[in-house]
This record gives C-alpha cells, sequence and structure tokens, in this order.
C-alpha cells in the first residue's frame, strides 16, 4: 500500500510540473506551502480561515474522459484494455481510499488519478475524518480548538467594539473539557463527530499549508542554535518530537487568535491569562508554546532589523518628501524602542500563517510590502509579558491548583521515558527530578533558542551526551541553586 501511495504521489508531481503555476511570490504573500494551497496572512482585510483545500475543490482532471463514459469507451473490435487501478470496480476504490490514513497519501492519490477523485467526493466526511485522524492523532483536539479560535477573530473583525471575552471564555472551557475527557486510545475521536464537512477541509488545509512545514522548518532553527550539532546529521524527528511540536504550533496559534490579536476591551488580566488557558496544561507544555513564541519574536525582530530604513518615513526614495508630520501609510518608526516593542507584539499577534510566510518571499521588495500589509499595533497580552515570575507568583495565589501542591511538596518527577503526556528529560535534569510548575522568565534563554523541551532522550543524550551537557552546563551557569528556594 505504501508503494502505492510513493505511485501516486510521484503521478501528481509530473502534473503539476505540466501545468502551469500560480506566481511563487503571490502564494509565498499569502503565506502558503504550495500555490494551489491558500491560507490568509493578512486578517485585518480577508478571512482568517483557510480557502477549501483541494481535496474538496474540482479535480483538475474534471474535464478529462473518465473510464466507462461515451468519450473512451472502446469499440467492439478494440483488444481488451490493460487492467490498471482506475478500472478497478468502485467497491475496491473506496476500500482502497479507506486505508488511506495520511493527509498527504490522501492528496497525492486524488491529484494524481480522476476516478479515484470522484471516488472520494461520494464519501468527502469519512475520508478526510480517518486521515486526519491518523495525520494528528492527539493533537486533533488542538486543531479542532483552533476552528473555535478563528471563528473568534472573525466575530472580532465582524464586531470590533463588542467584547471578546464570553466568545474566550467558551472556548476554553470546552477545550479544557475536551482534554479532560480525552483518553490517550481515543486520540480525540469525539471531535470528529461534530465537525461537518467544511470544518474537516478548514482543518486540512491548515495543516497542509502552514503547520506540516513549520514543524521542519522550527525543528532545524532550533537545532542550528544549537551550535553541537549538525541538524543535518540528526536524520528524521521521531514520532514523540513531532507531536511535542505539533501540539506547540496549534496552542501557539490558538492563543494568538484568542489573547494577543484582541483590542476588543475583553479585559483578561496576565493572571487570568495564566489560569486560564495555560492552567489547562502541563508546565513543560506551556514552555514548548513558550519556545515556539521565542522563535517566532526572534525572526520577527531579524525582518525589522532588514526593513526598518525601507520602511521610515524619512526614505524618500519610497515616501517621498514629507512635510507633513504624520506617519504616511505603510511607514514605521522601527529605531524608537517602544514603538519596535509594540510593532513586534502586534506583528506576532498575525499568528503561523505570516511566520511561515516570511522566510519564503522571492526578494526584498516582496518582504517589505508582506511586512507592510501586516505589521500592526500590540493589542492583547504577548505569551512573554504574561510569562513573568512575579505574575506566576499572583497566579498561585488567586488560582492554585493541585500541581503547585506537587511543586511545593517537592514531588519525585523522574523521567518515565518518551510519553506524550509525561515530561521530557530536558525538563526532568533541570528540575533536578522534582515537580515543577515554574516556566516563563525563570528559563534561561538560551534553552528556548534550543527548543530544549522538544527533544527525546535519544537526540539528547547523542554523542556521548552532547546535548544534554551544553543544557545543563546553561541552566547552572544561570541557577547554581534552585530558584524555586530563592
Amino acid at each position: 500500500m505504501r508503494k502505492l501511495f510513493s505511485k501516486f504521489r510521484l503521478a501528481a508531481r509530473a502534473r503539476k510540473r505540466s501545468t502551469p503555476t500560480q506566481d511563487p511570490e503571490a502564494a509565498a504573500v499569502v503565506g502558503v506551502a504550495e500555490a494551489e494551497l491558500k491560507y490568509s496572512v493578512h486578517s485585518s482585510t480577508a478571512e482568517r480561515r483557510p480557502q477549501k483545500h483541494p481535496l474538496s475543490a474540482q479535480h483538475d482532471h474534471a474535464d478529462d474522459p473518465i473510464p466507462g463514459t461515451a468519450s473512451n469507451r472502446p469499440s467492439i473490435q478494440a483488444s481488451p484494455a490493460k487492467p490498471t487501478l482506475e478500472t478497478l470496480p468502485a467497491e475496491l476504490r473506496t476500500e482502497i481510499l479507506s486505508h488511506i490514513v495520511d493527509l498527504n497519501d490522501l492528496s497525492a492519490v486524488v491529484h494524481a488519478s480522476p476516478v479515484f477523485h470522484q471516488q472520494y467526493l461520494l464519501n468527502r466526511h469519512r475520508f478526510l475524518a480517518q486521515c486526519l485522524k491518523g495525520t494528528l492523532e492527539s493533537v486533533l483536539i488542538d486543531a479542532y480548538i483552533h476552528l473555535a479560535s478563528s471563528d473568534v477573530v472573525e466575530q472580532r473583525l465582524a464586531a470590533p467594539k463588542r467584547s471578546s471575552r464570553p466568545a474566550i471564555t467558551a472556548v476554553m472551557e470546552g477545550y479544557g473539557e475536551l482534554r479532560r475527557a480525552s483518553q490517550r486510545a481515543s486520540r480525540g475521536d469525539g471531535v470528529l463527530e461534530r465537525c461537518d464537512i467544511e470544518d474537516l477541509t478548514n482543518m486540512a488545509s491548515f495543516y497542509l499549508a502552514v503547520v506540516q512545514p513549520l514543524v521542519t522548518d522550527c525543528a532545524t532553527l532550533f537545532l542550528q542554535n544549537l551550535k553541537v550539532q549538525n541538524p543535518a546529521e540528526l536524520g528524521s524527528l521521531r514520532k514523540i518530537e513531532r507531536t511535542r511540536l505539533l501540539r506547540a504550533l496549534y496552542r501557539f496559534q490558538i492563543y494568538q487568535d484568542l489573547f494577543a490579536n484582541d483590542g476588543t476591551g475583553s479585559d483578561f488580566s496576565h493572571v487570568e491569562v495564566l489560569a486560564v488557558f495555560f492552567g489547562i496544561f502541563h508546565p513543560w507544555e506551556v514552555e514548548e508554546v513558550h519556545c515556539i513564541d521565542h522563535l517566532v519574536r526572534a525572526r520577527h525582530n531579524q525582518v525589522f532589523d532588514k526593513i526598518k530604513w525601507d520602511v521610515h518615513k524619512t526614505n524618500a526614495a519610497r515616501f517621498g518628501e514629507q512635510m507633513n508630520p504624520m506617519t504616511p501609510p505603510g511607514a514605521f518608526d522601527l529605531d524608537n524602542e517602544y514603538n519596535r516593542l509594540s510593532l513586534l507584539n502586534g506583528t506576532i499577534s498575525r499568528g503561523l500563517p505570516l511566520f511561515q510566510a516570511v522566510p519564503r518571499m522571492a526578494d526584498h521588495e516582496a518582504l517589505i510590502r508582506l511586512m507592510q500589509q501586516n505589521m500592526t499595533w500590540g493589542l492583547g497580552e504577548p505569551i512573554p509579558e504574561t510569562m513573568v515570575s512575579l505574575t506566576s507568583d499572583f497566579r498561585r495565589s488567586f488560582y492554585p491548583s493541585e500541581l503547585d501542591q506537587m511543586e511545593a511538596a517537592r514531588q519525585r518527577m523522574p523521567f518515565l521515558g518518551d510519553d506524550e503526556e509525561a515530561p521530557p528529560l530536558a525538563w526532568v535534569i533541570i528540575w533536578r527530578g522534582r515537580y515543577s510548575t515554574t516556566y516563563g522568565d525563570v528559563i534561561p534563554p538560551v534553552l528556548q533558542d534550543w527548543g530544549y523541551v522538544f527533544w527525546d532522550v535519544h537526540r539528547l543524550t547523542a554523542r556521548r551526551g552532547e546535548m544534554k551537557t551544553e543544557l545543563l552546563s546553561a541552566w547552572l551557569h544561570k541557577w547554581p541553586e534552585d530558584p524555586r528556594d530563592l
């Protein structure tokens, strides 16, 4: 079956090379991994939800003859056609599709074969649902909640003066309920029953166009920052590493939708955000999201450095001679520290589509245009501002949890292996095998540069424990004593 899917993927790529493609710059501007998958970056003028995935659209071969139609039915004198996959009975084609559990494989099949595409259309919900389940597994809940957070963004755009607090509260209550009710064996099956075909196609589009390419991008960037290892020599991501990156990316996007992009006066304090959003995750999972924010922040800061003169109002070549004291449209003062921080927070709130689009811009002018369209002032609660130690102390006072009691008792936290619900080895090492709910600004930034909570035991201990040694050295350099005792 795997050889079959590989054959379809090769056929699909051959078809794409033989047909005209969309302008790659235009595709990059909307944050798309492939020209035919479109997802809006500029949320102030376009819907934040993805357009229909190709799996839901009419197939490129819709006008081609389909076996069995009058246009290609063999004459009586013709020799019997050699049997092919496309001449299989409909029942067997359905059986083949029912064994595909990966979105990329499904996409390859329906792009390569108009007959299989028509068969897919007869039961789209079933085939998309089974592939989303197989591709996302336990992260399916986070992908489903992202649909709800996208709805909050759309409501906010439609009624900017209406408080988002009730909608945000409802989303987070549902998120917490799903996480509590979900058992690991079910892998979030229950959410698929709530989805219509539009929900499924939106989930598939966002994953394929935005999240999937970012898993590899983020892993590469983190490992490049950890200079003791060459990312090219480390092989592919292990399943647990991919799962940790996947869930962190979705949760980062959900946070941006709900809390960082909110200018409606919903009035969530930093303490409330810690309790309402981050309080439903394990502490090391909170650090996963923090690491993604750290990476996004670093990339956008680098872009700001590249374009700061291009977008400065005194750039006469771009904005002309300015006699008016007002800043012209598209101009920003990135040399001003306050302006830069606010613009950085606002630009990060655009989320993953912009983060994914930036490095794929064709040239410098295209990058300038993309950033001018998406730079905005920060209106919500940026992640670093919620994760300061003082805020965490207030959260423990006003919203205490059983996890805080486990930390106070210094309950044992051994490394139990790379399990989705268990702490990663790096977290166990820095907290000396004792439970901790401490995260955020306590963690040395260099550890977040490395994405320390994503890596499995094999990567940490490879090459005589090179990464593990660097991790412990960086931690002890900042904290020779346990910071929880200070």
